[in-house]
């Protein structure tokens, strides 16, 4: 009778119940998503100022170079010697460049 039926309704709703706690238990937290982009970013924030690290001692490296290289041509003519320093410039506004555009880079991963 009518009796019968509710319990069954009733069975069939703690059933489906329990199958939707159990999904819902297998869904990941906010906390855990959140734990996983911090980490995520992190390892970006950690890859990239190992990049940049490596970039400046190059950069540094070139520029070191190209000074020795000045300093070894004493009786280099002026006009030349100036046309290396305003190469030297040029690194060094690609440098300050670098710095700017690593600035952007991060304010978009964040």
């Amino acid at each position: 009778g009518p009796m019968m039926d509710f319990r069954q309704t009733v069975t069939k709703l703690q059933s489906e119940q329990r199958r939707f706690t159990t999904e819902l238990s297998r869904l990941p937290t906010a906390r855990d998503v959140q734990s996983a982009l911090q980490r995520h970013q992190e390892s970006l924030e950690e890859r990239l100022g190992e990049r940049i690290g490596a970039l400046e001692q190059s950069l540094n490296h070139q520029q070191q170079a190209a000074v020795e290289r000045l300093e070894g041509r004493g009786g280099e003519t002026w006009r030349s010697c100036l046309q290396r320093m305003a190469t030297l410039e040029e690194k060094v506004v690609l440098q300050t460049d670098v710095s700017r555009i690593v600035d952007r880079v991060l304010g978009e991963v964040r």
